[in-house]
């Protein structure tokens, strides 16, 4: 992502490649958030 978005003022091109690289780790983000978080046994 950091090459591409290095990229875009120069060739705004990269931008079509950018956008959807942004996008999925959004959803992966809000996924991993929704997920209900599993915790381990914890020793007492």
């Amino acid at each position: 992502m950091v090459s591409f978005g290095k990229r875009v003022p120069a060739m705004p091109l990269y931008a079509a490649f950018l956008i959807p690289l942004l996008i999925v780790m959004a959803l992966r983000l809000i996924a991993m958030a929704a997920r209900p978080h599993q915790r381990t046994a914890e020793a007492s």
